[in-house]
């Protein structure tokens, strides 16, 4: 019984250290995500995908040396998109670890289509 006991303590503190180092915060099981924290973390999953579809054309136009010009225009096309939604985002962002996380993926994407143009 106080084997039983000892695991379900060391599972539970690991838990806290686990949530602690990922979110920040000492709980037992994390809280639930803002909506506006869901939406910045689709804004930054597509980000990804344009990021991942960029260097895939990139690599097709070193083989192939097909043109990937209409591609890279589409990709500059969604990832300001993407920039203006999080542009609006940030005004209705209330947290600061939300605004933080809004202010990195807009330099993400900033960056992404300066190095598209």
């Amino acid at each position: 019984m106080k084997t039983l006991l000892f695991v379900v303590i060391i599972a539970a503190v690991a838990l806290v250290v686990f949530n602690y180092l990922t979110t920040g915060q000492l709980r037992l099981l994390p809280a639930s995500p803002s909506p506006e924290a869901q939406e910045l973390n689709q804004l930054r999953s597509e980000l990804r995908s344009l990021i991942r579809q960029y260097n895939d054309a990139g690599k097709g136009a070193a083989v192939s040396g097909v043109d990937t010009t209409f591609e890279v225009g589409e990709l500059l096309h969604q990832a300001q998109d993407i920039e203006n939604r999080v542009r609006e985002l940030q005004k209705k962002v209330k947290k600061e670890s939300d605004k933080q996380k809004a202010a990195r993926l807009l330099r993400e994407v900033t960056d992404f289509i300066n190095q598209l143009t």
